[in-house]
């Protein structure tokens, strides 16, 4: 009997977090389901299979991708061979190095079934690691539909894609570098109806790794945005030519951007819902621009008192086992753990009250 759903996983090398990300759909409170890992190479292969060896009776396959994995084409290769080799009503996105919420299925499962035209759901997202926010998208199809044009209305590990979708639309993912996700909701856009739940159903983890993956794709994935803004901008009939395309790049895509830009684009956009919405954006990024000094300090500050409360940790973790011994000291690590955030917790609650009064200080001495 075929599974309800199929997580599908890419996964290169020595990955150091997945384990845990397999750990986390094993502990889902629905568990009708198959894990698909899709590696490059036979050594990749043994050491997924090492390391998940406890799993193996959790219905794991792991694959090896023998079509030009090596090349730029990876990711989007390797995703659609996994779904493929996949046998269930439902694809399930994820990364190899995130955490799954213990209820993300369920409730994921639980809104598809209940809207039948709804061919892709995702959700929110709480990041942690080098970076610690909210990230919060848009739930309604229209409203989705609509951000699109703006940027990626979907977090990619966090979807769940029906899979009867796919078989219609030649192929799920373009052979990209990158952006492969967003290119697949422009061509689903006309065919199925989108959702996000509004719940923090995953855990992206930000680390070295996918940020120096980011910066090192920074041209290739700038084309691959401007080729999807020209298609959707002949779609929703605004063909306004390159300068227009560089000008929404440049405006929605990245940090740049100044006002003049700004007023360009809205001159050159017919008055439109998406017009609308385009204004609120950029309202907001010049928000943020404004207030980005402040952020800055905030996080400069914030890995200080990370790295002081690891050195104090260090100091703890060095006396205890002075005193208590070795063995000891093992036995009391959930306690040191907790020591570690309570320290964590007071320098950083401490550090704030004292910057929240100064920033409030200086706003009472601007306005005098």
């Amino acid at each position: 009997m075929s599974p309800l759903a199929s997580w599908v996983i890419v996964s290169y090398g020595d990955r150091p977090f997945l384990k845990s990300a397999v750990k986390s759909i094993i502990n889902q409170t629905l568990n009708d389901y198959e894990i698909i890992i899709v590696t490059n190479d036979i050594q990749s292969y043994n050491k997924i299979n090492s390391r998940l060896k406890k799993y193996s009776r959790n219905n794991i396959k792991v694959l090896i991708n023998l079509h030009g994995t090596d090349n730029h084409f990876c990711l989007a290769t390797a995703l659609n061979y996994g779904i493929a080799k996949s046998d269930s009503k439902y694809i399930v996105r994820f990364d190899d190095d995130d955490i799954n919420h213990p209820l993300r299925l369920q409730h994921q499962i639980k809104y598809m079934e209940s809207k039948p035209n709804c061919g892709v759901l995702g959700s929110n997202a709480l990041t942690f690691g080098r970076l610690i926010t909210t990230w919060k998208m848009p739930t309604e199809d229209k409203q989705i539909k609509k951000e699109l044009f703006f940027g990626n209305p979907f977090i990619h590990p966090s979807t769940i894609i029906r899979r009867e979708i796919l078989q219609g639309i030649n192929g799920p993912y373009k052979p990209m570098s990158s952006a492969e996700d967003y290119e697949l909701w422009t061509r689903l856009a006309d065919t199925t109806q989108f959702g996000n739940l509004n719940e923090n159903l995953l855990y992206y983890r930000v680390h070295s790794s996918n940020l120096h993956k980011a910066n090192s794709r920074k041209t290739e994935k700038e084309n691959n945005l401007k080729f999807l803004i020209r298609e959707m901008s002949n779609k929703i009939k605004i063909n306004k030519g390159e300068e227009f395309i560089d000008l929404h790049y440049k405006i929605f895509h990245t940090r740049d951007g100044d006002i003049e830009d700004f007023r360009n684009w809205s001159i050159d956009f017919p008055p439109s819902e998406i017009r609308d919405l385009g204004i609120l954006k950029m309202e907001n990024k010049f928000q943020l621009l404004r207030n980005s000094t402040s952020i800055k300090i905030i996080n400069s500050k914030q890995t200080k008192i990370i790295f002081l409360t690891k050195f104090i940790h260090k100091i703890i973790k060095y006396i205890l086992g002075i005193v208590l011994g070795k063995s000891r000291v093992k036995s009391l690590e959930g306690v040191k753990s907790r020591i570690h955030i309570y320290l964590q917790i007071f320098f950083f609650w401490k550090f704030k009250r004292i910057l929240m009064f100064a920033l409030m200080s200086v706003k009472k001495y601007s306005e005098i």
